[in-house]
């Protein structure tokens, strides 16, 4: 999962921006800080989406999922690309 967070986050959030959302995504989108107002989606909090995408392998996952984040237009929202590159594995369920 790739989270898209509010400009400014953690310090503070913007609010009413619009969010344009493809229909054509891979990954599935899970709304944490959203609105709708207008009939537009809008920003509505600090961790606004979560973007999640599956794979063979991490890095196919990991592709597909900011693939789509980068099609997805807000100009108020913004994404960290250098997190979960690490895998954990529990050594007693192995």
């Amino acid at each position: 999962a790739v989270v898209m967070a509010s400009k400014n986050y953690p310090k503070s959030s913007t609010i009413g921006s619009t969010i344009e959302i493809p229909s054509n995504l891979e990954s599935m989108i899970f709304h944490m800080g959203t609105k709708i107002e207008n009939d537009e989606l809008q920003t509505n909090g600090g961790r606004v989406l979560s973007v999640v995408s599956f794979g063979e392998t991490l890095e196919d996952a990991k592709s597909k999922a900011y693939s789509d984040v980068n099609k997805i237009k807000c100009k108020e929202m913004f994404f960290r690309n250098d997190i979960g590159s690490k895998m954990c594995y529990n050594n007693k369920n192995k």
